[in-house]
């Protein structure tokens, strides 16, 4: 046996009653069984079907919201670990549960590399570890936590910054002292003072009893002025205390300590 189903457009005129509902349809569907159609064809005529109301479908439309996801205020950013070139941090979210692979990092609107996101334990926790950051030893660092398309959460974009620990004086400044012919006056030059911090927590003092803040010039030099000749002197090169911008005034080593470098020097 074959079964053929032919579809027309209908217009249809419902009449309801206690039990059923009868539909007056001017057109309709034909089945044809055997080359042979069950209604007769003629979109002229008018048919009475019955629908048995028990048999209605309703139709639910369901709305999904995505949650919005923010770091949690209260907790920040926690930096486990750090040196010149790299940090280690946890950062804890607001919202229920977190996957990696919807964060990436970002600077100036581009996306870095040297940065990788993981899950903790805690399911609205991350772990975040960059490495090899140049040039900012003792320095801030600033990055933006952006997400990509996720179809179950929205995270705001949070902007973080990092303080990144200075070079060690003793490892890696040397002071480099230079007394003019007249005795009276010491050239002074710490090479790549800038590789250490920034100027402004550089100084150095030309003896014990200066206690002078004077920062070096751009190109990580000074000039010790008014000299006795014939005099010891013992120089100090200093490096201020930096404070740490991922903690707060009442946090605990919220800064880096003072650090001092000295060189005896004759005129």
């Amino acid at each position: 046996m074959s079964t053929q189903t032919s579809t027309i457009e209908a217009s249809v005129d419902i009449t309801s009653s206690t039990s059923d509902t009868t539909m007056n349809v001017t057109t309709f569907t034909t089945e044809t069984i055997m080359g042979m159609s069950t209604i007769p064809f003629n979109e002229t005529d008018e048919y009475n079907i019955t629908i048995n109301e028990s048999t209605s479908t309703e139709l639910y439309t369901t709305t999904f919201i995505p949650e919005i996801c923010s770091p949690d205020i209260f907790n920040g950013i926690d930096v486990i670990d750090r040196n010149a070139s790299m940090f280690i941090a946890i950062i804890t979210y607001n919202c229920s549960l977190i996957s990696s692979s919807d964060l990436f990092i970002f600077i100036n609107e581009t996306e870095i590399d040297n940065c990788n996101i993981t899950e903790q334990f805690s399911n609205n926790t991350i772990n975040i570890i960059c490495n090899n950051i140049e040039n900012n030893a003792g320095r801030n660092w600033t990055f933006t936590i952006g997400s990509k398309d996720s179809q179950n959460q929205i995270f705001l974009n949070e902007t973080f910054t990092v303080t990144l620990e200075p070079l060690s004086l003793q490892l890696f400044a040397n002071i480099s002292i230079t007394v003019d012919e007249n005795l009276t006056s010491a050239f002074i030059h710490i090479p790549n003072c800038h590789d250490i911090t920034n100027l402004q927590y550089l100084i150095f003092r030309c003896n014990s009893s200066d206690i002078s803040n004077n920062t070096l010039s751009n190109d990580c030099t000074y000039t010790c002025l008014n000299l006795i000749p014939g005099s010891n002197y013992t120089a100090s090169f200093v490096r201020l205390p930096i404070p740490i911008a991922d903690k707060g005034e009442n946090d605990d080593n919220n800064t880096f300590e003072e650090e001092t470098l000295t060189e005896i020097y004759i005129t």
